[in-house]
């Protein structure tokens, strides 16, 4: 009866590990029995999958040795040998480490120590005595983290993004409204220094002096406030584009002649050197002023005295090129990619010590997109610059007049 009672015994234990082993095995995470001396006892599909090995070059190791002591990690070990005796269960414990086969990986690791009786003991280990067993369940979760990291560099991005645009819609609108405030006191200093000087015979010429210098700094506040307004304008998408007859020719002659004074105190020539007789746009007159303006009076503030700057216009099918070549200081190559950014002020404008805003070339460029062209340079330090803007001959028409509302 005894012996008829142990085979029974016996039967039971070995069913009930094939069942513990099924289980063990279909798990998805990486599993693994160890003794208390950290031997490994048993492991599952996943681990040898998962970390490239073998069944017969991993049961009956030490952990520490498995593939040439890859497994020889002082988190784990830390954790198997002064944590775990410590308690019964310990969870979630990360450990980072690279693995030659698969790279580097993150672990979470979930441990547990259990007792088993002797017979259990002679089954799993081979020992005929009471053994302490230690469960290791393994879960990589490197690819979460890297995910969940994006995902957060994701968020604070689009939190940064929506800030800065929030903030640039408050400066947008405080631009707005302070050009606006400003416009009306600038235009009252204007008319009144112009009555003053109408009346020569009761003005001293220091007086005239004086009048002078107020006309001239009234004239530099209101295009800076013509310069902030078009940037409002511009970002709100609110700038409106009307087309019209332009003789292009004609029209940058007038332009360049405006521009003589400027050239004489600054010993420049200024020559209009190569150009068709006559040229016919139909585009927005004010905004192909601007353009051309922000470029040349740029070349001859950055030209040095006894400088030249040669001005060509050429048609190309159903466009015309507009180039202005100069023999100045030249941007430096580091520079160059931010040339167009708005108040972007590079190193040669303390250089020559130009007040500046930054905004001229942004907006030259804004106003060329707008008209459907394009605009780009080539420069080298000490050699000069050479812009090219290139504008349709015929801007598009939808009852008269177009206005763009798109954000720019």
């Amino acid at each position: 009866m005894k012996e008829a009672k142990k085979k029974s015994i016996k039967k039971e234990i070995k069913t009930a590990l094939k069942y513990a082993d099924s289980i063990i095995a279909t798990l998805r995470e990486p599993f693994l029995v160890l003794n208390k001396n950290l031997r490994v006892v048993s492991i599952n599909r996943s681990f040898l999958s998962t970390f490239k090995v073998t069944e017969k070059e991993t049961i009956g190791q030490l952990l520490p040795d498995l593939s040439n002591r890859q497994w020889n990690i002082p988190k784990l070990i830390q954790l198997l040998k002064d944590i775990l005796p410590k308690k019964t269960v310990v969870e979630n414990y990360e450990v980072e480490h690279e693995f030659k086969q698969i790279g580097y990986r993150i672990m979470n690791l979930n441990a547990c120590r259990l007792r088993v009786s002797r017979k259990i003991a002679m089954a799993i280990t081979k020992s005929g005595r009471e053994e302490e067993l230690i469960l290791l369940a393994i879960e990589d979760v490197t690819e979460i983290k890297k995910f969940k990291e994006v995902a957060a560099e994701k968020n604070r991005l689009e939190l940064d993004l929506k800030q800065q645009k929030k903030l640039d819609k408050m400066k947008t609108e405080f631009i707005s409204v302070a050009s606006h405030q400003l416009r009306t006191p600038l235009t009252g200093i204007q008319w009144a220094a112009e009555r003053f000087l109408r009346k020569e015979k009761l003005i001293s010429p220091r007086g005239k002096e004086y009048l002078d210098d107020i006309q001239e700094t009234s004239h530099r506040l209101s295009n800076l406030v013509d310069l902030l307004l078009n940037v409002s304008r511009i970002e709100e998408g609110r700038l409106s584009i009307s087309p019209s007859h332009l003789e292009i020719v004609s029209f940058i002659e007038s332009y360049l002649d405006e521009c003589t004074a400027l050239c004489d105190r600054k010993n420049i020539t200024l020559v209009f050197k190569k150009h068709p007789k006559t040229l016919k746009a139909n585009t927005d007159k004010s905004l192909v002023r601007y353009i051309v303006q922000s470029i040349v009076s740029n070349a001859i503030e950055y030209s040095l005295k006894g400088g030249k700057i040669e001005i060509f216009l050429e048609k190309k099918n159903n466009k015309f090129l507009f180039t202005i070549k100069d023999t100045g200081i030249g941007i430096p190559k580091k520079e160059q990619a931010g040339i167009f950014d708005k108040f972007f002020r590079g190193s040669n404008a303390k250089l020559i010590k130009t007040d500046g805003t930054g905004l001229g070339l942004y907006l030259a460029k804004q106003a060329t997109e707008l008209l459907g062209g394009k605009i780009w340079f080539k420069s080298a330090k000490n050699k000069g610059t050479t812009f090219y803007v290139e504008l349709l001959l015929k801007a598009s028409l939808k009852g008269g007049r177009r206005v763009l509302r798109e954000k720019i």
